[in-house]
């Protein structure tokens, strides 16, 4: 796991870097990759590749931020979190994220998430990320609980690395299929367009909160090829 968040947080930095990494004539980063094989899914949940974890860390965010340059844990979703007890963790939201398509991010969205993904029935494709959590609780608009089923020391890395957060109005009707055609985050960048196995088109979210660990100034696209050989 820790080599998969290195490489997401790898695409990030060069993302952030955009004089060094994208084409001054249109302001846009193209990358292609294709050694593991063609995306299964854009729904974080649905993909087992490295280069979903990489898409996801653009689109979406999660509670915590780890930091690309020594790894510790900092706000992002959340802007605070305690140890309640061995078993809960408790975050206090930003009150002032919105959703790519307008709708504004509360504890609505972390407990649907998260309540939905580590459901069995749900049949996450990569369960190790998601069978540990017991419950995710509403204790406020912006606070939430985040349960897990026995005492389990890395669930704040799990947190930070594994479980994006969905608007869960927009999840609960279009479903997997519906996100992977037409993914929605609060993450800085908005997928433009989805050709499965041959390109992904993202561009700047220019509604993106201000003062969080990702920053603010990114390259305007992204274009990322699937070459299969």
């Amino acid at each position: 796991m820790q080599r998969r968040i290195a490489l997401a947080l790898g695409l990030f930095a060069m993302v952030i870097a955009a004089p060094a990494f994208a084409g001054k004539a249109d302001d846009t980063l193209r990358v292609a990759w294709g050694a593991e094989g063609p995306l299964e899914s854009v729904d974080y949940y649905f993909g087992t590749k490295r280069t979903g974890a990489e898409i996801a860390s653009l689109v979406w965010d999660t509670l915590v931020w780890r930091d690309p340059e020594d790894f510790s844990y900092r706000p992002l979703l959340a802007k605070a979190w305690r140890q309640v007890n061995d078993t809960t963790l408790e975050f206090d939201l930003r009150d002032d994220v919105a959703f790519q398509d307008g709708s504004r991010f509360t504890a609505d969205d972390v407990v649907a998430t998260l309540n939905t993904v580590s459901a069995p029935s749900f049949k996450a494709r990569v369960q190790r990320n998601v069978n540990w959590i017991a419950a995710a609780v509403q204790t406020g608009t912006y606070r939430v609980r985040i349960i897990s089923k026995v005492p389990f020391p890395p669930a704040l890395d799990y947190i930070a690395s594994s479980l994006p957060i969905y608007p869960a109005e927009y999840y609960a009707a279009a479903g997997p299929e519906g996100m992977h055609k037409h993914p929605i985050g609060t993450g800085p960048y908005r997928m433009v367009s989805v050709e499965t196995a041959i390109a992904y088109r993202l561009a700047r979210n220019d509604t993106y909160f201000k003062g969080g660990p990702k920053g603010d100034h990114f390259i305007k696209t992204i274009e990322v090829r699937e070459i299969a050989d």
